[in-house]
């Protein structure tokens, strides 16, 4: 069977690193790839010469090369330096054809559509527009995968649009075959809560890159810090071009970019018969069709690793220790044991469950599925009475079923619902267990959450019942009741945290700052739990990079101020908050964290400041407004975390010294304006993060006691 043939355009040597790190990647499945061209296609001609670190990765592939071959049939490091072909530094179009361009139209006038040429545009994807505006011969030969295509090259949009509007309105054109991934790619990289943050991946490389081999180390040393510039502190795995060269790896059906594939799933976009883009209902955080990779991504990472582990020693490789699973065999009796303590579940019987690496899991693993699974085994232990203990992961993008049962008979049964991301919860029961008893824990998936199952821990009962477990053992203890306030029974068990990125850094750890102690939203639980008794949950509904409207920013906003109508962004964060209210409970509060995107759009001669504050106001009542009534309570207490005292000259904000002043003014306003919304907490004196528009990751911590303080004294105050 012949290889794949793929080429590449990549605008490696740009503003981040991650092409870099997709590089290294594919040539780690160079022995399974047929490559016919990489191309650095780089519209800035001021930008670093992107040879520079092609030559450096082909460097290390050569020093690797003989630990390579003893895996698989890998070319020469020559063949691979041949392969590097110059795209254009020509802003204008249509422009002349580079070299790159040229070898576009060459190797695929020398494929057929039986075995066509798939061309991966990592970059600006003007070269592929060059090469098929010059040769619309080569149409039916090709098979273009790009990664967000319409943003990749502010200097010559015009490509892009050229693209779109001849598949749409020229027939030498239409049957063009195309997946353009909007935002479908970002599932290689983001957090479970959907936040764009490559950091959360930092120990893979350091267990997996350091120290495989030249490819290894030079992704470990050189290009997976900085990710997004050398001042940006954001340091990790991104590779955020490598889904469209995980598409044609995984062994899914590359005829059909609507199978589930490590490399997304994609629905048709109706520009022409054969052309797709990021498949709706798969959202993660503000990232429409993410899930799709994400739920893969354990698997291509685990593959990935074992392809650096090839470039290792021989003598010092790792054995895969566990090899990916193959069709689920056909259930039967259990054969493995159960005795008493703890037993991963990935060591049970497995049926329709799959094997999945996670460091947070305990013994680095746990198992899901994205149907119905069974995980087995018989008990061994003396009969007696015990209680069972289950570890399992709710998390907060679905409702997985879960049940427990002996001998085929359900003894407990249990839904996942208003998780905390991918926080690992447990449940008890205690039962009657006797020899060769059949111990059998069932799952059934709910959209992006999976039925994860971590562990199972046995132990006999010393008479009573004992109480069950807190959820999460390794978190901080919850902190007294405050005084006076434990005689009251409020209803404070669900909260809301919306807005943009200021809310949602309360769940997770931004790069570049302190990293130590709880987050925010861990904080925030425990202190109102430490006041009612029961557990609170919080929900993010939160968009990073959002603004108020439209105005403050055209794709990811809250409210039209012109239309008078929800934006996209409300609408979803709605939806969100309905799915939490399904678990029975109802939300008792809005935190509200928004106005950064506001401020920045005020110009340096404020000519806009008045209008801007205006639209902000107006957007937020509104969304207010709205939310109350969808969620039918019009008393919705609403707490407003006040604008951080931010950089604004020079910083991430560069705009006017006021803007944000301005914005902060808006916030007060709101609050002395509408009923039942407070300021829940005052920021000005909390540190900021490094990149000047966040706060550190301990002075979110400080900001949720603050808002979690508010919130006491209000439900207090309507207790008496």
């Amino acid at each position: 069977m012949s290889k794949t043939k793929v080429l590449i355009t990549t605008d490696i040597g740009g503003g981040d690193a991650d092409d870099a790190q997709s590089l290294i990647h594919a040539l780690l499945y160079a022995d399974q790839v047929d490559y016919r061209g990489v191309v650095a296609t780089v519209s800035d001609a001021g930008r670093a010469d992107p040879f520079v670190h092609m030559r450096r990765i082909a460097d290390a592939y050569e020093k690797d090369l003989p630990n390579l071959r003893a895996h698989g049939d890998y070319p020469s490091a020559d063949g691979i330096r041949s392969l590097f072909e110059m795209g254009s530094h020509d802003p204008d179009w249509p422009g002349k054809l580079s070299a790159g361009a040229e070898r576009i139209i060459a190797e695929a006038r020398a494929a057929d559509p039986s075995d066509p040429l798939y061309v991966l545009s990592w970059g600006p994807i003007q070269d592929v527009a060059r090469a098929l505006h010059a040769a619309p011969d080569i149409v039916p030969n090709i098979r273009v995968l790009s990664i967000a295509g319409h943003a990749q090259d502010s200097r010559n949009p015009e490509a892009f649009r050229w693209m779109r509007d001849a598949v749409a309105n020229e027939d030498a054109y239409h049957d063009l075959w195309w997946v353009d991934s909007v935002d479908t790619f970002r599932g290689m990289y983001i957090g479970s809560d959907g936040q764009n943050d490559p950091n959360l991946n930092v120990g893979w490389v350091e267990k997996n890159a350091a120290g495989h081999g030249a490819l290894g180390e030079l992704f470990h040393k050189e290009y997976a810090q900085g990710l997004y510039g050398p001042k940006s502190k954001v340091d990790g795995l991104k590779m955020g071009d490598t889904p469209s060269l995980l598409y044609l790896l995984d062994g899914a059906s590359d005829d059909n970019p609507g199978a589930r594939s490590w490399g997304g799933s994609f629905q048709k976009d109706g520009l022409g018969p054969n052309t797709w883009s990021d498949r709706g209902g798969e959202r993660m955080g503000s990232f429409e069709g993410a899930r799709t990779v994400y739920e893969h991504r354990d698997e291509a990472w685990g593959d990935f690793a074992r392809r650096l582990d090839r470039a290792k020693d021989s003598a010092d490789a790792r054995p895969d220790p566990r090899p990916e699973p193959g069709p689920d065999p056909a259930p039967g009796p259990a054969e493995a044991s159960i005795g008493t303590g703890r037993t991963e579940v990935e060591d049970l019987d497995l049926s329709g469950y799959r094997f999945e690496r996670r460091e947070a899991s305990s013994s680095g693993a746990n198992v899901r599925t994205e149907d119905d699974g069974t995980a087995s085994g018989v008990f061994e232990g003396a009969a007696g009475t015990y209680r069972v203990t289950v570890g399992y992961l709710n998390e907060h993008d679905g409702a997985s079923d879960w049940s427990l049962a002996v001998d085929g008979r359900t003894v407990k049964s249990w839904s996942g619902t208003t998780g905390r991301r991918d926080g690992e919860e447990t449940v008890s029961v205690e039962l009657a267990l006797a020899p060769g008893d059949e111990i059998s824990l069932r799952g059934s998936s709910d959209r992006g959450e999976l039925a994860r199952l971590d562990w199972m821990q046995i132990e006999p009962t010393g008479g009573a019942p004992r109480a069950e477990p807190k959820p999460d053992p390794k978190s901080e203890p919850k902190p007294e009741p405050k005084p006076d306030r434990d005689a009251a029974e409020p209803d404070a068990d669900l909260f809301v945290f919306a807005g943009q990125s200021n809310a949602a850094g309360h769940f997770y750890r931004r790069s570049g700052g302190d990293s130590s102690g709880p987050l925010g939203s861990d904080v925030f639980e425990r202190a109102l739990e430490g006041w009612t008794g029961e557990d609170v949950r919080v929900v993010n509904a939160a968009v990073s990079g959002s603004g108020s409207n439209q105005y403050a920013d055209r794709a990811k906003y809250w409210w039209d101020v012109d239309a008078d109508r929800p934006g996209p962004e409300l609408q979803r964060a709605v939806k969100l908050m309905r799915d939490a209210e399904a678990s029975g409970r109802d939300i008792d509060g809005l935190i509200w964290a928004q106005g950064e995107d506001d401020a920045r759009v005020v110009s340096d001669d404020r000519s806009n400041l008045d209008i801007t504050m205006r639209r902000l106001d107006e957007a937020t009542r509104a969304t207010f407004d709205y939310i109350r009534k969808a969620l039918g309570d019009d008393d919705l207490p609403i707490f407003i975390q006040e604008l951080g005292d931010f950089r604004q000259d020079g910083g991430w904000l560069d705009g006017p010294t006021g803007a944000l002043d301005s914005m902060r003014a808006v916030q007060a306003n709101i609050v002395r304006g509408m009923a039942d919304v407070y300021l829940g907490a005052r920021t000005q004196d909390v540190n900021a993060h490094a990149d000047t528009i966040h706060f550190s990751n301990a002075g979110y911590a400080r900001i949720a006691d603050r808002l979690a303080d508010k919130v006491i004294d209000v439900f207090a105050d309507d207790l008496l």
